[in-house]
């Protein structure tokens, strides 16, 4: 039961990404283009790949900053019960990183395995 606490936050940050790639990819089903490109219809990104690898990008990002504040005070706490309690919510914070970090490097299979609909401006050659 311990485990299952210590991975919930990062369980949350991935179903938070779900919903986040699922609305943009509703919103967007064609793609995004992350730079300028040269023939409109190529270089498009999935926009639930996207969604995704950006909500869990900050949210790793978040709990590592997070994880660094705890390691810095449970090295300057005096008392074993503060120094105890850090230690346990940095516990936390790096399984659930983990598991955000497991999900981030699933995101290019995710883009492969959900491709991004034609164009209708886009003619077969």
């Amino acid at each position: 039961m311990k485990a299952v606490r210590r991975v919930l936050p990062g369980l949350v940050f991935v179903a938070l990404a779900c919903a986040a790639g699922t609305y943009l990819l509703k919103r967007n089903p064609i793609g995004v283009f992350l730079y300028t490109p040269r023939n409109w219809c190529e270089g498009r990104m999935n926009s639930f790949a996207l969604g995704w690898a950006i909500v869990l990008g900050f949210g790793l990002a978040a709990f590592l900053l997070l994880a660094l504040v705890s390691l810095s005070v449970s090295l300057l706490a005096r008392s074993g019960s503060n120094q105890e309690q850090s230690r346990a919510l940095l516990r936390t914070l790096l399984a659930s990183s983990g598991v955000m970090l497991v999900a981030l490097l699933l995101t290019p299979l995710l883009e492969w395995s959900l491709p991004v609909a034609r164009d209708p401006e886009c003619t077969v050659q």
